[in-house]
């Protein structure tokens, strides 16, 4: 086997002391930015994805690029974050990483610690610099990473940091949008308490649209306390109780109904209401 490529499964099956991957990097014909053929990793990515800090702090000193890309232009700093791995993240960042690197799918290194829920990762990468609302195309930016995984530590800190609470991506809409699909109500009332938008429409649908459809009865109450319109039409002029099969949330929805009508004084009844969502 080439030596190189021997040096690469040695370090991928993790069976050898620290000593031995150092010998093996002393030989003339080994180079320590050997990149798989295939995918291009490098020792420095293994290192990175597993987190292993002393290897990392050898192959840096023997000279091994931090920034070196894969074929999916993933850097070892996107893989300790993907890991999660704060030692690891901030090595290579005292070491020159960058931090607002894009991967292939345009992913920053904070996209995947916000995605891990790493809080020391993302914290890290903030003070070296990473742009908290980085420009991106089709992947979710940090917050919206957060609120899918349901990390709200780190949806907290993101939105201490200025992350935008209106930002829209193209798939779901906004971090709001996002939490109510997973139904993390955690992460709803603290993109309320914040100030999201209860009643944005962003493709096609409210986050109380969402949170019916998807039955989640949890997020339903949070998004009325805080001001959703039970009303409100989506693109096809359907309300959030014509949307929901969830009888936790129909039931919801038609006691604020109940509230509203009896509020303003107008003459219709609940009665009315029901009849009208049937």
């Amino acid at each position: 086997m080439d030596p190189n490529e021997l040096l690469l499964q040695t370090i991928n099956e993790n069976r050898h002391p620290l000593q031995y991957i150092g010998k093996m990097l002393a030989r003339p014909d080994v180079s320590v930015n050997f990149a798989n053929p295939r995918n291009h990793e490098t020792a420095l990515h293994v290192a990175a994805k597993r987190g292993d800090v002393e290897l990392l702090k050898l192959l840096i000193s023997l000279g091994a690029h931090v920034n070196s890309g894969t074929v999916d232009f993933m850097t070892p700093l996107h893989e300790a974050c993907f890991g999660g791995h704060p030692g690891a993240v901030n090595i290579l960042i005292s070491e020159g990483a960058e931090t607002n690197v894009h991967n292939i799918d345009g992913s920053t290194p904070l996209c995947f610690a916000c995605a891990k829920g790493s809080l020391q990762c993302a914290l890290l990468l903030i003070d070296a610099g990473a742009e908290v609302n980085p420009s991106l195309t089709i992947t979710f930016p940090p917050l919206h990473e957060a609120a899918l995984n349901g990390h709200v530590e780190c949806i907290e800190m993101l939105l201490k940091m200025g992350a935008d609470l209106e930002k829209s991506e193209n798939q779901f809409g906004t971090a709001l949008h996002v939490a109510c699909t997973r139904g993390f109500v955690d992460c709803v009332q603290s993109l309320l308490h914040a100030g999201a938008n209860p009643n944005a429409i962003k493709r096609h649908h409210a986050p109380l649209h969402t949170a019916a459809y998807f039955g989640f009865a949890d997020c339903v109450s949070a998004l009325l306390e805080y001001g959703a319109n039970i009303y409100q039409g989506n693109a096809r002029s359907l309300r959030p109780i014509e949307m929901t099969g969830n009888e936790a949330c129909r039931k919801m929805l038609l006691t604020q109904a109940g509230k509203k009508l009896i509020k303003v004084g107008y003459g219709l009844t609940l009665l009315k209401f029901k009849m009208s969502t049937t």
